[in-house]
């Protein structure tokens, strides 16, 4: 798939809300929710789109906001070399280390280590950023940007959209749709699990984290997960119960039944 620059600039631009652009018309009750916290905002978020995005399968990570910054477009390069080379940037930050290993659980074992990085992108549920703070924006950022979200996505064209925490999951919310149950016997099938209880317990899990995302042009699979910087330890308890790597096994093969399924 080629690189949707020029369709994300002319979204972003269409919509006020570009860095180099940025005339959003909610700025002004964003601005004031951030200065009753006594901050101000970095206006602006685009996406980071990696240059093997779509390789094996479009994959789009819907996150939180920025990190007290606004990225471009344009940094996408830059972008890359510090999540790919540990000598750029040496300790990837709680977010990005739980991303890493998520996306490994998706592309493993073909791909692994930081080059998952290189197949993906990222785009921010808030486009505006605290200024001085690692926290996320008031929610009012987040509720007031929920109309991009979709459409940004429309863009992207994504076989998996990955949510990461509550906020994310906002815009998304108004196109899911449940596993068509054919999808969730077939896979439980493949594990070779005959465990009545283990069964139930497989299907449970796809239930809780997956559905089907309607976009406005087509539909992809949807994993919904906790955000990995995750202050109340959700993400820690994952880790222990070894959730990412069987997540992103089932979000490999839900990616290719759903399309087997759409085909047929």
């Amino acid at each position: 798939m080629s690189f949707p620059f020029d369709e994300l600039s002319i979204f972003y631009r269409s919509q006020g809300i570009a860095v180099d652009d940025f005339r959003c018309s909610y700025s002004d009750a964003c601005v004031g929710a951030a200065r009753a916290l006594g901050k101000k905002l970095h206006q602006g978020s685009e996406a980071h789109v990696a240059t093997l995005y779509g390789t094996p399968f479009r994959i789009v990570v819907v996150s939180l906001s920025e990190v007290n910054g606004a990225s471009r477009l344009s940094n996408r390069e830059e972008m890359e070399r510090g999540l790919c080379d540990s000598v750029v940037w040496p300790d990837l930050n709680p977010h990005m280390k739980g991303t890493l290993e998520i996306l490994e659980g998706i592309l493993g074992p073909n791909i692994n280590g930081r080059d998952v990085f290189k197949h993906f992108a990222l785009t921010r549920a808030a486009k505006c950023a605290l200024v001085g703070s690692a926290d996320k924006p008031p929610g009012t950022c987040f509720w007031n940007c929920k109309q991009f979200v979709i459409p940004e996505l429309d863009v992207l064209e994504p076989d998996l959209v990955i949510s990461q925490g509550r906020e994310a999951r906002w815009a998304l919310e108004v196109g899911k749709e449940p596993l068509p149950d054919q999808l969730i016997d077939g896979l439980v099938k493949r594990t070779r699990v005959s465990l009545g209880s283990a069964e139930q317990m497989l299907k449970g899990i796809l239930k809780e984290y997956f559905a089907v995302l309607r976009l406005s042009q087509k539909t992809a699979i949807w994993l919904n997960l906790v955000h990995p910087s995750d202050r109340f330890g959700r993400w820690a308890l994952m880790q222990r119960l070894r959730l990412p790597p069987l997540l992103g096994w089932f979000a490999r093969n839900l990616v290719a039944d759903f399309s087997s399924l759409q085909i047929a």
